[in-house]
């Protein structure tokens, strides 16, 4: 895919705040019939289906969490979406457009640090828009803007090895909002992070969503976590992978009691035991 997006700093820099809810008249990305079937490892052996034909939509502005257990397929899907990975039926749209590779209008966060080590914060986040050809004033312009969003303002100069790991995963987020992504590809990105960490980059992902307008799709096996951020939950089932749910949970958030209140409210309790029985029945 070629087409550029917008970039997400001019609306900052005009004090815009979209909806945190979703444009549920609006769908960003739509996979329709997608399944992935490997080919026999060897001579004699059968082939894998590792996900059957899956077809689903995001709404624009939201949070999309891909829920289920480990070797469900999910992350194989979230390689399709971001056009790593072809593949063997079905197809994904992104603003109706078709995705058959890698481009600036998808953005990809992993649960592994992949920040360069030899370039500082900043040039981590002005690496795409580098790539792109965008002046150096241009760049560290939105550079700043994005260091800002993630609270990395005053370790611009530092290199990521001088970081913790929940900072490099904030160095990982302003550099794949930087190019202007349509939507963020997370791969459970809080994953390897302590329980303190992930519980503020959770919080940290819906002040971007909230301030940015940006769509969002992350795979985590997490369910606290699924229902904590997302407006739509997907529920993914194993062997081979395949959808068997999706939900609203639409939780109604208080930000005077916080997350703390959220998690043992009987409308979270209710939610969490029915994601915990999609995914194991």
């Amino acid at each position: 895919m070629t087409a550029r997006a917008a970039n997400p700093v001019a609306g900052l820099e005009q004090g815009g705040s979209p909806p945190r809810r979703p444009n549920k008249g609006r769908t960003c990305l739509r996979v329709a019939g997608v399944s992935k079937v490997f080919p026999p490892a060897r001579k004699g052996t059968e082939k894998i289906t590792a996900i059957e034909p899956c077809s689903f939509d995001v709404p624009e502005g939201s949070i999309t969490v891909l829920l289920g257990p480990s070797g469900c397929g999910k992350s194989t899907m979230l390689r399709i979406i971001a056009g790593l990975a072809e593949p063997t039926t079905g197809s994904v749209e992104l603003d109706g457009r078709r995705v058959e590779g890698p481009g600036a209008d998808l953005g990809m966060v992993f649960q592994s640090y992949t920040s360069f080590p030899w370039l500082t914060v900043r040039g981590n986040v002005e690496y795409g828009l580098r790539l792109a050809g965008i002046d150096g004033r241009m760049r560290r312009a939105a550079a700043e803007e994005f260091l800002k969003l993630v609270g990395l303002s005053e370790f611009a100069d530092v290199y990521p090895s001088q970081l913790s790991g929940g900072m490099r995963q904030r160095v990982a987020l302003a550099r794949a909002m930087a190019p202007g992504p349509k939507i963020l590809l997370l791969d459970e990105p809080f994953g390897a992070l302590d329980y303190e960490t992930r519980w503020r980059m959770q919080d940290l992902l819906h002040e971007i969503v909230a301030k940015t307008g940006l769509t969002a799709l992350l795979v985590t096996h997490d369910i606290e976590e699924a229902l904590y951020l997302a407006d739509k939950v997907i529920i993914f089932k194993p062997h081979p992978g395949r959808i068997s749910d999706e939900v609203f949970p639409g939780l109604s958030r208080d930000a005077e009691k916080g997350k703390e209140e959220l998690i043992v409210s009987a409308e979270f309790l209710h939610w969490q035991k029915y994601l915990l029985n999609g995914i194991r029945h």
